[in-house]
């Protein structure tokens, strides 16, 4: 049987109740989806393959991206697997691979010490097999391009602003308020994009009563004028804000008289189809895609080898995995990210962070590569 995690619960029913017998052999793709060990899904599978009717007596779990955010999303993924390999419960996993705790204003938090990635990557060690797609498949180049986008002054001012003092008046009607520092970083990283969601009290608001107030063109602008780099050639453009989705679309509406479609909120099943095939056709030279939505399972690598990253995100597995839906076998040029940074704004904080995941995820896959067969 093959199910997504969403049916996961519909299965355990099924299993409970005797309407399917239990399975000899688990495989789970894409593991990091349970990387929460607290979540509901990966609770559920954990039951499917240890509690009911004895447990799948066979676990294996996948997966290109294992540690994304560092080694403590492994926790739940081998929690999948075997449970005594990190320990039975997210306490002891902290406690025996030496974690720390420190306090920040909005709680705990546990990060990994000096000594945690190696204990961590000797317990997983005998568990675990390492194969490079660069060691097997014939990929081209990654090539990553750095693009440093300069706001306007008074966008500048309107970033600083809201940086010091958690809130900033845009204009005579509107004002931008931040609750928390993580409310912060997001309320900024929509100003360094160019747009910025509020309602009535300049908070977030929700989706029926909040408005969009742009700010500034200077990343949309970067963008057209990278497209006329390229020659108009196919290029794919990740977005994480459905305000920047709406300023993609109408600037190049507006520019280039180009209806960009798109893979994500709002996109129907039947469109994202007709999306993906128009794409990988060669026929559209703009396809703007969120990562949440297409991080995993599309083939893309047929339509175009440049990727815009107009926004970058905190999640270095969307990050990785949407790069993947270009840098795959079938590839036949080499593949070209391109990356929006607002100078002076989190749009660097974003990228260093980004970087440090990878070089900790980058040690853990090597540790793998080179274990003793």
């Amino acid at each position: 049987m093959v199910i997504n995690p969403e049916g996961l619960a519909w299965l355990e029913q099924e299993i409970k109740s005797g309407s399917i017998h239990q399975f000899d052999v688990l495989v789970v793709d894409e593991s990091t989806l349970f990387k929460s060990g607290s979540s509901k899904r990966t609770k559920c599978l954990f039951r499917i393959g240890h509690k009911h009717k004895g447990g799948i007596p066979h676990r294996f779990i996948l997966t290109g991206t294992p540690a994304p955010n560092g080694v403590e999303d492994l926790y739940g993924q081998f929690a999948v697997l075997d449970p005594d390999i990190l320990g039975k419960t997210l306490t002891a996993f902290r406690t025996a691979f030496r974690f720390g705790a420190s306090k920040r204003p909005w709680g705990m938090v546990w990060e990994p010490t000096d000594r945690t990635n190696d204990l961590v990557q000797e317990a997983i060690r005998p568990h675990s097999v390492r194969l490079d797609a660069n060691d097997y498949l014939d990929l081209p180049d990654l090539v990553s391009v750095h693009r440093e986008v300069t706001l306007p002054k008074e966008a500048m001012e309107v970033y600083r602003e809201l940086k010091r003092e958690m809130l900033v008046q845009i204009n005579s009607n509107s004002s931008v308020v931040a609750v928390n520092p993580a409310a912060l970083s997001s309320k900024c990283r929509q100003v360094a994009n160019g747009a910025v969601y509020v309602d009535d009290e300049g908070m977030a608001g929700e989706e029926t009563d909040r408005r969009i107030e742009y700010i500034h063109q200077a990343k949309v602008k970067e963008l057209g004028q990278l497209f006329d780099e390229l020659g108009q050639k196919p290029i794919l453009v990740a977005y994480e804000f459905r305000h920047d989705l709406q300023q993609i679309r109408r600037y190049m509406r507006e520019t280039y008289k180009l209806e960009v479609p798109f893979i994500g909120s709002g996109s129907s099943a039947a469109d994202t189809a007709v999306a993906i095939e128009n794409w990988n056709s060669g026929s559209l030279p703009m396809l703007a895609v969120n990562p949440a939505a297409a991080a995993h399972g599309l083939n893309l690598q047929a339509g175009g080898h440049h990727l815009c990253w107009f926004g970058l995100t905190w999640n270095l597995e969307h990050y990785q995995q949407l790069n993947a839906r270009l840098w795959r076998q079938g590839q036949r040029e080499a593949v070209i990210l391109h990356h929006l940074i607002a100078k002076d704004t989190v749009d660097e904080v974003v990228w260093a962070a980004v970087q440090k995941k990878d070089a900790t995820q980058a040690d853990l896959l090597l540790g793998l590569k080179r274990q003793k067969t």
